[in-house]
């Protein structure tokens, strides 16, 4: 079951204490997030990010997981990532982004940018 209910939450503060869980590094993650889908898209895409990151179960300790481990600290490949994720593209799947986060199983970035980078332009 989702924990976030866009319709109910007053502002991105609501969603992005939700998505942390308490965890005062997730939050920070969560607010790099939104700055850099601000800057880097014609709209902001934040709500779609953490949408998809409700839908896949990854909050708090998860979020920290999947930034630093499966990132390499890079939220703009985070975004790529669960974007892809989101189109279908790149064979990105639920699974493959949980194992990465539970057990380390590896993604290639350079792979998902580039084919972002490609759906984007």
């Amino acid at each position: 079951m989702n924990k976030i209910e866009f319709e109910n939450m007053n502002a991105m503060s609501d969603i992005v204490e939700t998505m942390s869980d308490g965890n005062e590094l997730a939050e920070d993650i969560c607010r790099q997030i939104i700055r850099k889908s601000c800057a880097n898209a014609c709209d902001c895409y934040g709500q779609q990010i953490f949408s998809v990151l409700d839908r896949l179960h990854i909050y708090g300790k998860r979020v920290v997981i999947l930034w630093r481990d499966v990132c390499g600290e890079d939220a703009i490949c985070m975004m790529a990532l669960l974007r892809a994720y989101q189109l279908h593209l790149t064979g990105i799947t639920e699974g493959k982004i949980n194992d990465s986060i539970d057990y380390g199983a590896y993604i290639d970035k350079t792979m998902v940018r580039e084919v972002m980078r490609k759906e984007l332009s």
